[in-house]
């Protein structure tokens, strides 16, 4: 199964706003080792896109703030559309998501 990743900057302007700076793709059709390693070295607190952990279609990893511009840098794990939801779960078990 592959993965994506993306990325959403916001900046205190942005923020003023109600919108993100920037946002796109990180990395694209990656296997999990290779998400898991990114996200470990970028990733901050992470969350899963609903509250029923095993129906989540995402992960957001908050926090990568670049100290002199001010810019708050977050990731997303997005999952396969054919992940099952005890893989969804174990995912998120392995990245210490809370609930």
């Amino acid at each position: 199964m592959k993965f994506d990743i993306t990325f959403s900057i916001t900046t205190e302007e942005s923020a003023a706003h109600g919108d993100f700076d920037a946002t796109g793709f990180e990395m694209q059709d990656v296997p999990l080792r290779d998400a898991y390693n990114f996200l470990l070295w970028h990733g901050g607190y992470c969350e899963a896109s609903c509250s029923d952990i095993s129906a989540a279609r995402w992960l957001t990893f908050y926090g990568e703030r670049d100290f002199r511009t001010g810019e708050m840098t977050d990731y997303g794990l997005h999952f396969p559309e054919k992940l099952t939801s005890a893989s969804r779960k174990r995912i998120a078990r392995l990245f210490k998501c809370v609930q």
